[in-house]
């Protein structure tokens, strides 16, 4: 039979293989910069104004902003390093050092206060005010600027008197000698403590503080009592030769021993 009018047409069967090399890469494109990156031009507007590229790096400075901050504000009087230093009454602060950190560059720093005003250099860390004669409470502000925040943080300087507490036998004379010869004391805002004292066989357990703070309740284990009516010292002399009346109280018993008791 030949083949010469075919009735019916079978089409050629092609099997993929794996894919060819890929063909050289055609020219670069033309890129409308002005039509999809309008701001480099003056066709951006924003609430109706229109918006040069001056003004957009300005608004980029402004969505990229950090405000200056202030960390680790500390004075310097003597041995203190503190935010808030505590010096005895009747003392004479002469020197305080101001030192600071700050997470960028600043424009402007000052520090004012009690017999304090200076305007501190940008990139200076560290200022120190001497020929002072500072005997009273005071607040020393820092203020820091880079020309949008300024931020402000404040350090103290407290004038406080001692408590005083620990063991010992009755005196001749209960006085700021014998009050001042106990063994422990600090400076305090409060007639408030829990503390431990060891009272030998002949010892009682003494506490003293400023009359202004009040009178106190004592307790041991959370029972109060143990302690006589407290003795006053119409005019305490302290170790900078300060005065002012004192509480001392003694303890209605000696020989207590190891005894931790609270005073409230």
């Amino acid at each position: 039979m030949g083949c010469e009018n075919p009735k019916y047409i079978v089409q050629d069967t092609v099997i993929a293989g794996e894919t060819g090399v890929a063909g050289p890469i055609g020219p670069a494109g033309v890129i409308d910069r002005a039509a999809i990156l309008p701001i480099y031009t003056s066709e951006i507007t924003h609430n109706g104004n229109e918006r040069t590229n001056e003004v957009m790096n300005a608004l980029m400075d402004e969505l990229l902003y950090i405000p200056i901050a202030i960390s680790n504000y500390l004075l310097t009087v003597g041995a203190q390093v503190s935010a808030a230093i505590q010096v005895q009454l009747g003392a004479t602060v002469t020197s305080i050092s101001f030192g600071w950190s700050i997470n960028k560059t600043a424009t402007s720093q000052a520090i004012s206060g009690p017999q304090v005003s200076a305007s501190v250099p940008p990139g200076t860390i560290i200022y120190t005010a001497t020929g002072l004669a500072i005997t009273s409470d005071a607040t020393y502000a820092l203020t820091i600027g880079d020309g949008t925040t300024s931020p402000v943080s404040n350090a103290t300087v407290a004038f406080l008197n001692n408590r005083y507490w620990g063991a010992a036998g009755a005196p001749g004379s209960i006085d700021s000698a014998f009050v001042k010869g106990l063994s422990n004391n600090e400076l305090t805002t409060t007639r408030s403590k829990t503390f431990t004292v060891t009272a030998g066989a002949n010892d009682y357990i003494w506490y003293a503080y400023p009359k202004r703070f009040g009178l106190a309740i004592f307790s041991f284990s959370g029972i109060e009592g143990g302690f006589d009516t407290p003795s006053e010292i119409t005019l305490f002399v302290n170790e900078e030769g300060y005065t002012e009346p004192y509480y001392v109280f003694r303890s209605t018993t000696k020989g207590l021993g190891a005894t931790t008791l609270t005073a409230s």
